[in-house]
């Protein structure tokens, strides 16, 4: 932790865990059981969650949401994650000031931590929280986002949204196809009226099929200009 900063990884819950219950003890009593110094410890952090924020000085609340922002779990898959959460002054003010704001970063920090990772891959990230919604963004790799934003996609779910563009392809395809063939037919139909109405009109006009297959490589020609299939 540096400055109004608290660096991240899927480590970090547990090195805080183990540095209450490790830490420094002014009064621990020579020969304690490892089980009466965890509970006593665990005691203490209850007690801790009990204290009003309202009574806090600035510094005490910055260190009680330093320690709540440490019990946060970062999902397994992120364990090549590194996250940077920086809190301004006034975003602190305002989040001592109101509960419900409180409550948004700390919600948007645990969305941010918990998604999978697909890809198990390495990543640094900046989360910034200011006095509001407005002043808070997130960074990866040079890259920016904001930081309250709704769930991230899953892989399924693109998945699932990928294939349903397919299907929504595959019916223009077949929509197409189905509007050459109208149109060749129609074209076909005219040809036999005009054979019946003058007889010496060649029948060899009549390539119904050829038609067919011209308007279908015209089609596939369009969707293969627009990326929808590779060749």
């Amino acid at each position: 932790m540096a400055g109004n900063s608290i660096d991240v990884n899927s480590m970090t819950k547990t090195y805080a865990n183990f540095a209450k219950c490790y830490g420094p003890q002014k009064s621990q009593v020579s020969g304690s059981k490892f089980a009466d110094v965890v509970l006593g410890k665990l005691e203490e952090a209850e007690r801790t969650e009990a204290v009003s924020t309202k009574d806090m000085t600035m510094e005490e609340y910055k260190q009680y949401i330093y320690d709540k922002i440490a019990q946060i779990p970062v999902h397994p898959s992120q364990s090549g994650w590194q996250w940077h959460v920086e809190i301004t002054d006034s975003g602190f003010e305002a989040m001592k000031n109101d509960p419900e704001y409180e409550a948004q970063v700390l919600s948007a920090i645990r969305a941010n931590f918990s998604f999978r990772d697909p890809y198990q891959s390495w990543n640094y990230s900046v989360l910034h929280f200011g006095a509001s919604e407005e002043e808070s963004y997130g960074q990866s790799f040079g890259g920016g986002s904001r930081v309250f934003h709704e769930k991230e996609e899953t892989y399924w779910e693109r998945r699932q949204k990928r294939r349903k563009r397919r299907q929504e392809e595959l019916l223009e395809i077949q929509e197409k196809k189905a509007a050459a063939r109208r149109f060749a037919q129609e074209k076909y139909d005219m040809k036999i009226a005009q054979i019946r109405a003058d007889p010496e009109i060649s029948g060899m006009d009549l390539q119904s099929p050829d038609l067919t297959a011209a308007y279908e490589a015209a089609i596939f020609a369009d969707l293969i200009a627009r990326n929808h299939f590779e060749v």
